[in-house]
């Protein structure tokens, strides 16, 4: 009877085990309490999960738009929305990193969105009638520099954290 008490605790164990690893590295890596978390850190983390629903959302009226044609706007939107609503959750647990990343991935946003959006502005130069696409690819491009500027900001001090 004890050999069989001594098989369920172990059995148990490495599941504890495997949580208690997983907040040990939410802990360090993360900074799980929010009182640890600057007003700027909560901004951005807000800012940025706001940003990925715009993003999902415009990718969703992209495709609904033109269902045929505009199966990357669906993709691009979802995947980039997704991710900068990811980076905005890690910012609020504290992940100081997640900035850099936020920022990295908001650099690339303005590129592509740049590029695409002067395509779209010459095609309907051009006469082709793409006015929607161009017309929304330009408002995600607004919103990719607007948030840019949020990760820029800085402080009232003139310090800029990166916490």
């Amino acid at each position: 009877m004890a050999g069989h008490g001594d098989r369920r605790g172990r059995q148990g164990c490495p599941q504890r085990l495997k949580k208690a690893r997983s907040r040990i590295f939410f802990r360090v890596s993360c900074r799980a309490g929010i009182g640890y978390l600057s007003r700027t850190m909560t901004f951005r983390g807000k800012w940025f999960i706001a940003f990925g629903v715009f993003l999902v959302v415009c990718g969703i009226a992209g495709f609904l738009s033109n269902p045929s044609a505009a199966k990357t706007a669906l993709i691009s939107g979802g995947t980039f929305g997704v991710m900068s609503a990811a980076w905005g959750l890690l910012m609020l647990r504290g992940c100081g990193w997640a900035r850099f990343a936020a920022l990295a991935s908001t650099v690339v946003l303005v590129g592509a969105f740049s590029w695409r959006a002067s395509a779209g502005w010459l095609a309907v130069a051009a006469g082709e009638p793409k006015h929607f696409a161009a017309g929304l690819i330009s408002l995600m491009l607004v919103g990719s520099i607007a948030s840019l500027l949020a990760l820029l900001r800085q402080k009232k001090g003139g310090s800029n954290e990166w916490r």
